[in-house]
């Protein structure tokens, strides 16, 4: 019985999730204006989403559910704050004024990775969502780790391993390849000129991995924003297993070997 309960109100709990986020991408800023409603709707969200995520840790059964439960959420809370980003604008380096969607959806991901390059900054009304969206991001993190640490609990010491080392080739194989497409793209310094070597390549592809982002280097065209808020949706994602695979291996001790001359009588 309180098993069933469980799965009823997971239900209950995933379909609202998704109703909230739906409402508030398509018609939250078309209906009001009113911003302390449109942030309770977030944070009745987020509470919500946490409650959903305690509940389904226990049931065990369903934690690859939960990973894609889990993902697709997150893509639903970036998409939300880029609609909110898109309403109150944002201001570029050079002062000028933007509420595209590109951009809106750019600066969403970098905020929610906590990345956040300097080439875009959020307007005075964005600034609350942009903190909030920060917020989030790093409160996700920790579950997401959560999430790994619950789906690996009972997996095989190969199996880690395994998973650790593919993550670790992945990340490896990830940067480099990101790093040549910017030699293409191009980037943009801080004193305003553009570089394309290697190096400068190879080291913002690994900051924007490591969701790390000094502010020296930033995207230089709208097709270069994209492949770096990619590239840190993606290293969000990898830096997440990798944390949480090396946290199981390091708090999980083998069983000890128990001495059969001390049992033997």
């Amino acid at each position: 019985m309180y098993k069933t309960f469980k799965v009823i109100y997971i239900g209950v709990c995933t379909s609202l999730f998704f109703l909230n986020a739906i409402l508030l991408w398509d018609y939250g800023f078309k209906i009001t204006d009113n911003k302390p409603l449109i942030f309770l709707n977030i944070a009745i969200e987020s509470i919500m989403f946490i409650a959903l995520v305690i509940s389904i840790f226990k049931l065990k059964r369903a934690i690859t559910a939960l990973l894609l439960f889990y993902s697709l959420a997150i893509c639903f809370f970036v998409l939300m704050f880029t609609t909110i980003y898109h309403k109150t604008g944002l201001i570029e380096v050079n002062g000028r004024f933007v509420t595209d969607w590109g951009s809106a959806l750019y600066f969403s991901v970098v905020t929610w990775t906590t990345l956040g390059y300097g080439d875009l900054y959020p307007s005075m009304d964005s600034r609350i969502w942009s903190a909030l969206e920060a917020a989030l991001g790093d409160i996700h993190m920790g579950i997401w780790i959560g999430v790994i640490l619950a789906f690996i609990n009972n997996k095989s010491l190969f199996f880690k391993k395994f998973l650790l080392y593919t993550t670790i080739i992945l990340t490896c194989f990830f940067v480099l390849i990101f790093a040549w497409i910017y030699t293409k793209t191009w980037l943009l310094q801080a004193d305003g000129t553009f570089v394309n070597d290697w190096g400068s390549a190879l080291y913002f592809s690994t900051i924007t991995w490591t969701t790390l982002g000094y502010g020296d280097l930033y995207p230089s065209l709208g097709s270069s924003r994209i492949l770096s808020a990619l590239e840190a949706a993606i290293g969000y994602v990898c830096m997440g297993i990798l944390i949480g695979v090396l946290l199981d291996i390091a708090i999980v001790k083998p069983p000890k070997k128990v001495d059969d001359s001390k049992t033997t009588h």
